[in-house]
């Protein structure tokens, strides 16, 4: 099959790029999988790339001619490359073959109008809702691929997308690579000067909607032993201000991007993710498959795979830092370990060849229609 997977950018940084990359290295063991990108910045068996010819920073342009443009670029180039199927990520494209939906819109906008109304403002200049809403309402595809039921409900709810549209595929994990490894945690502490604290760590790109404040406001309620790492490009400057106010500066690191968060992983003992809206939630899963115990807010996308009490606990409220440290308390004392082997067991059963298998019959089914 000869394949066009679209995203602006492919990099291992963050998820959904991660995801692309992901997926793309599993379908290039046995398809010709062609790029659509402005810059790929990780190694893929990718048979070539087409590459978009600018780019806009304004969240008004980034949507608007930039869509135009590059839909139509993948359309020229699909015949040239004589493409079996073209798979776009959340609605960015116009009219092709299969949408991978991460999400929506509207949804990320009202987590962020609850959680960081400076964003949802300028969330509001783009274009993207007018994009999307053309692709869903005017179903302006053959398959959708929901990466969680969470995203599946938004798309019947908000567009009314027929359910028989829509194929829900959970995000996947290396599970290789994410793994218990008693050799880098002794590494990744050595390196941090870790030695007898109980480490906490949180791995995101969007520090306000994912819940960072709520874990600088439960640390003051947690044991002294207790350490926050907070690996992510944002900038830390507010939040560090607000680590000063609370008094737990000394207890809060601050590691910005890791080029091997599997390090950081390995290393942790628990891993606290109160996101207040998440499609799924790859850095969840991840911390998962690398043995840890997990705190995340239930009704997340990546909760749905996931069992309070057994294999993670779930929290109620994801601005509640007197539940989050008492979640964390249950994690540092005895169940810990067992919460994490647990999780293990769980991740086992969603490695990136399953999710790569399931988007390829997805694609199989769009040229029989």
């Amino acid at each position: 099959m000869r394949i066009g997977v679209a995203f602006r950018t492919l990099h291992e940084r963050s998820g959904l790029p991660r995801y692309c990359v992901e997926l793309v290295r599993r379908l290039g063991a046995t398809d010709d999988v062609y790029l659509f990108a402005r810059s790929v910045e990780a190694a893929t068996p990718a048979k070539g790339v087409v590459r978009y010819p600018w780019s806009f920073h304004s969240r008004r342009l980034e949507y608007g001619p930039n869509t135009l443009v590059n839909a139509a670029l993948i359309g020229v180039a699909r015949r040239r490359l004589r493409l079996d199927v073209v798979n776009t990520q959340g609605a960015e494209m116009l009219g092709f073959d299969v949408i991978t939906a991460h999400g929506t819109w509207w949804g990320h906008f009202r987590a962020h109008a609850a959680a960081d109304p400076a964003m949802a403002a300028e969330l509001r200049k783009s274009m993207f809702p007018l994009v999307e809403r053309a692709n869903y309402r005017g179903r302006r595809y053959r398959r959708i691929i929901a990466v969680s039921e969470l995203t599946r409900r938004e798309l019947r709810g908000t567009y009314a997308v027929p359910d028989a549209d829509i194929e829900t595929i959970p995000e996947g994990v290396d599970l290789a690579h994410f793994r218990p490894d008693a050799a880098k945690r002794r590494a990744w502490r050595k390196q941090m000067g870790f030695d007898g604290e109980f480490v906490l760590l949180h791995v995101s790109t969007d520090f306000v909607r994912k819940g960072l404040r709520t874990i600088l406001r439960a640390l003051p309620r947690m044991d002294r032993n207790a350490r926050v790492v907070v690996v992510g490009g944002e900038n830390p400057g507010p939040f560090q201000q607000e680590a000063r106010r609370l008094g737990v500066a000394d207890r809060v690191v601050f590691s910005g991007f890791v080029d091997d968060v599997a390090g950081c992983y390995a290393g942790a003992d628990a891993f606290v993710f109160p996101s207040h809206y998440e499609a799924f939630g790859l850095s969840v899963l991840e911390a998962m498959a690398a043995g840890l115990p997990v705190v995340c807010t239930r009704g997340l996308g990546v909760s749905e795979l996931l069992t309070d009490g057994k294999d993670a606990l779930l929290l109620d409220r994801w601005d509640d830092p007197e539940e989050l440290a008492a979640k964390v308390a249950v994690l540092h004392g005895s169940a810990g370990p067992e919460v994490g082997r647990a999780a293990r067991r769980t991740a086992e059963a969603y490695p990136w060849e399953r999710t790569a298998a399931r988007t390829r019959a997805v694609y199989e089914a769009c040229l029989r229609r």
